[in-house]
């Protein structure tokens, strides 16, 4: 996902489930006049991405929720490389989620851009809620999709 964070819309950016925080740090960096949130329902995760920022001098907007739910409304993007595992066991929830009411929180010409591996069939999900999608980039076993908010 990282070599793909080009061209970038101007505004506010969610890092979803952002984890440790790598994601959100290299495009504060990358974009600074970007304000960027980074959502994770673990307090781990949010505690180890408030870590990465203050260890890169960066500052950026950390929250604890569960899901597209606890986001602002009104991005310009939403970024994810989504979590599916809950502990050991597998659960796309979250990510089913987040493609179903991703456009209740893009403004209109906002833009979804998601990693994820080849076998989950997320295009057709993202095209029905979000808009026409199209792919990145794949290999190794990953797609990035990328659709904008009609």
């Amino acid at each position: 996902m990282l070599e793909n964070i080009d061209k970038l819309p101007s505004g506010n950016l969610l890092d979803f489930g952002c984890g440790a925080g790598v994601l959100g740090a290299a495009v504060k960096r990358r974009y600074p006049h970007n304000d960027v949130i980074m959502l994770d329902v673990d307090a781990f995760a949010t505690a180890s991405s408030r870590l990465t920022l203050a260890a890169n001098g960066l500052q950026a907007q950390v929250l604890t929720g569960d899901g597209i739910d606890a986001a602002p409304m009104g991005l310009n993007t939403i970024l994810s490389n989504p979590p599916f595992h809950v502990g050991v066991h597998t659960d796309y929830m979250a990510t089913e989620n987040l493609l179903r009411k991703a456009r209740q929180h893009l403004k209109s010409g906002g833009e979804l851009r998601l990693v994820a591996n080849n076998f989950l069939r997320y295009q057709p999900l993202i095209e029905e809620h979000v808009g026409q999608c199209e792919v990145r980039a794949q290999g190794s076993g990953f797609k990035i999709y990328s659709a904008k908010r009609s």
